[in-house]
């Protein structure tokens, strides 16, 4: 049992040592997965790490023999950190219950939410359990428009409409004259 947890803090070291060498700079921490590698930066280095149209996340893949590669920013408050992680999807909600933060998102961004055969919720799961002593779940929830957005007129089309509408009225005035008129 000790030669495993040996093995994932080298795991975690060579990670370390292997994001310092592309991003120049060292994350904060690192959390190993089967199928991912998360690296939480200091608050402001997402961008760094990341690098330009995402060079230095393809880099990393390429060394990880193709894991998911996660970077987030560390916060010290859970909810400001969730929308952090999550700040390519639309959260809806966050609310804490029973021991757990549950993360309301739309149906059609769960799969998105969750990753891939579930790395990323795994990645924050491990984080939160750590950091904060809590687990994470996902509630995907289905988002209906009350009202269907309706096709706003121009002026111009407004103004087309009064002036035909204006036209049929003068003609219907004119016939119901003309009825009145007839012996």
């Amino acid at each position: 049992m000790g030669q495993s947890t040996q093995t994932t803090d080298q795991d975690k070291l060579q990670a370390m040592l292997k994001f310092e060498k592309v991003c120049k700079f060292l994350p904060k921490e690192v959390y190993v997965g089967q199928d991912y590698n998360l690296f939480v930066v200091p608050d402001g280095m997402k961008n760094k790490a990341i690098g330009h149209q995402g060079a230095n996340i393809k880099r990393l893949k390429n060394d990880f023999a193709n894991k998911m590669i996660i970077v987030t920013e560390f916060f010290e408050d859970p909810y400001v950190m969730l929308n952090s992680y999550y700040d390519d999807i639309k959260i809806l909600m966050i609310k804490e219950r029973h021991g757990k933060y549950l993360v309301y998102v739309p149906d059609e961004e769960r799969g998105k939410a969750i990753g891939k055969n579930g790395y990323k919720i795994k990645a924050l799961r491990e984080l939160f359990r750590t950091k904060f002593g809590k687990d994470v779940g996902i509630m995907a929830i289905s988002v209906i428009e009350p009202n269907p957005p309706q096709k706003t007129i121009s002026s111009r089309e407004l103004s087309e409409v009064a002036e035909i509408s204006l036209s049929h009225e003068s003609d219907v005035v004119q016939s119901s004259e003309e009825k009145t008129q007839r012996p």
